[in-house]
């Protein structure tokens, strides 16, 4: 009989509050709902660069939260299959312990770099995305030698 995880269920059900708290913030900052104070085309047209693309550019983020909404449902879906080595989220342990810790920080993340953003305080926000973009390296170390 396979056993289960108790702390990598944990670990999967914490990922997937923190995914719905992001979407939730992420969902009220676009059109600058309480607790945001403006709407992010606001502030993105207040700091325009040569490198900031048009508005209709950011539906990526649609498509990027769609397939991470997918990838929770799969793994929420392995904690009650089972393969040949037992249960699907734990045999083998494809997604670690790490994983989720990982990706709940860059989520938080995430969160810290809205309000940033709405407050405009773009070196804090800067600093935070920066940190947003290197977090998941956390997970791997530094990269391998290629010899």
């Amino acid at each position: 009989m396979a056993k289960h995880s108790i702390s990598l269920v944990v670990a999967i059900v914490l990922s997937l509050i923190v995914f719905i708290i992001t979407m939730v913030f992420t969902a009220l900052a676009g059109p600058g709902i309480d607790p945001f104070l403006e709407t992010t085309k606001n502030i993105s047209d207040a700091f325009v660069t040569e490198i900031t693309p048009d508005g209709w550019t950011f539906i990526i983020w649609s498509i990027i939260y769609i397939f991470l909404a997918l990838i929770m449902v799969y793994v929420i879906a392995g904690i009650f299959r089972k393969n040949a080595y037992g249960l699907v989220y734990c045999s083998p342990a494809i997604l670690p312990h790490g994983f989720f810790v990982t990706w709940c920080l860059n989520l938080t993340l995430n969160i810290s770099w809205l309000f940033l953003w709405d407050r405009k305080l773009m070196t804090c926000g800067f600093t935070v995305w920066w940190f947003r973009t290197v977090s998941p390296y956390t997970q791997h170390g530094p990269p391998s030698p290629p010899w």
